[in-house]
């Protein structure tokens, strides 16, 4: 047994608790927010203590820690050692934000987007979501994505809200997965293909490669458990291989993708598939590997159709009149002949009297019969 040196026993060095709070008593900004973090309970050292938590957060956070000031703003808007207050959150969501740190830039976006803490703007909101995502926060492509596919802040446009749904795919984003399983299955922004559909839903109810929680699991097994039934036994084979080679791929882009400051890299907007990039170009749109800046753009309006003038004469009117004048002219010329025929002139000039009173109504009958026949 080695015997360790009285000067280097363990004892005699302090914790790395006591070290850190040491320094943070110092005035060391780096040090207090790790002492917040002791105190918030990521370490089981130490007791968590709320309030010391947003002490010490704060003391960072007002020396300009970027960090720091993200997570009072968590404190803030959790009610986490202290009471919640959206407004205190917002601003130092805001700060944090504007040093580059992409959870503030989300979680200021979700602020913005909802109205939490001030009024909702949806267009700003889109513009941190796209701070965010080209920063590699993964949820925040997922939101921006979500905005691209409803025309929320931004001008509508499925093909990159497809983009933006891959990418969060490969961040580990589940949901995302079920939104390129519908788009496959409608033909929404890539070519209709049920197969690939069918894996794209296969994959986001086996529960391998996500990290967030799918709400409607059961919806999405519901929609698998039809898709089974409605594909053929080949399509199903073809499926679930294919269901293999995503959940490959999206493993190894999980584990590849590492967030970069400077915004994003090139290659990370190249994980579409080729056949997505022919569809525009036959579609004629313009392919846009990285969305654009956001900007103030009104809300979308379908063209309304232009109204039938009143005077305008629907076809089955038309065919109404036609069949009445028509039968009335026959009977009335019917009823003549008859008067004739039987009393001569006399009675012609009794059956034209009676011809000018019976022959419109007849045609009334008959065209009611017409309009009835040609329903």
């Amino acid at each position: 047994m080695v015997n360790t040196p009285a000067s280097e026993s363990p004892d005699l060095y302090p914790s790395a608790f006591e070290y850190v709070k040491a320094l943070a008593e110092m005035g060391n900004s780096g040090a207090q927010r790790e002492l917040g973090h002791f105190y918030l309970g990521m370490y089981d050292s130490v007791t968590e203590d709320l309030v010391e938590a947003v002490k010490w957060y704060r003391k960072a956070a007002e020396q300009g820690d970027a960090h720091a000031q993200r997570h009072i703003g968590d404190c803030y808007s959790s009610g986490n050692g202290v009471v919640a207050d959206y407004v205190e959150a917002v601003k130092w969501y805001r700060k944090a934000a504007e040093q580059n740190i992409d959870g503030a830039q989300f979680k200021l976006g979700e602020c913005l987007f909802n109205g939490c803490g001030m009024p909702a703007d949806k267009v700003e909101a889109a513009q941190w979501y796209r701070k965010a995502s080209q920063l590699g926060y993964a949820i925040a492509e997922y939101k921006l994505a979500l905005c691209y596919a409803t025309g929320e802040g931004v001008r509508k446009s499925e093909y990159i809200a497809a983009l933006l749904f891959q990418r969060a795919a490969y961040g580990g984003v589940t949901p995302a997965l079920v939104y390129l399983a519908h788009y496959y299955l409608n033909g929404l922004a890539v070519p209709k293909d049920e197969v690939e559909g069918y894996a794209y839903c296969n994959l986001a109810c086996s529960g391998e490669v996500g990290i967030s929680q799918y709400e409607s699991q059961r919806e999405m097994r519901s929609l698998r458990d039809s898709l089974e039934e409605k594909l053929p036994y080949d399509a199903r084979l073809k499926g679930q291989q294919r269901t293999k080679e995503l959940a490959e791929e999206l493993k190894v882009k999980m584990s590849s993708r590492q967030p970069s400051a400077s915004g994003p890299r090139p290659e990370d907007y190249t994980y579409l598939s080729s056949k997505w990039h022919e569809a525009q170009r036959l579609k004629g749109d313009r392919v846009m590997p990285v969305p654009e800046a956001v900007t103030a753009i009104p809300a979308f309006t379908p063209p309304v159709p232009p109204v039938a003038p009143a005077t305008a004469t629907k076809p089955e009117a038309i065919g109404f009149f036609f069949c009445w004048a028509v039968s009335s002219v026959a009977i009335f010329a019917f009823l003549c002949a008859i008067g004739f025929l039987n009393s001569g002139a006399q009675g012609f000039a009794v059956f034209f009297g009676r011809g000018l009173i019976l022959a419109p109504l007849g045609g009334l009958v008959v065209g009611g019969i017409w309009k009835m026949m040609s329903k």
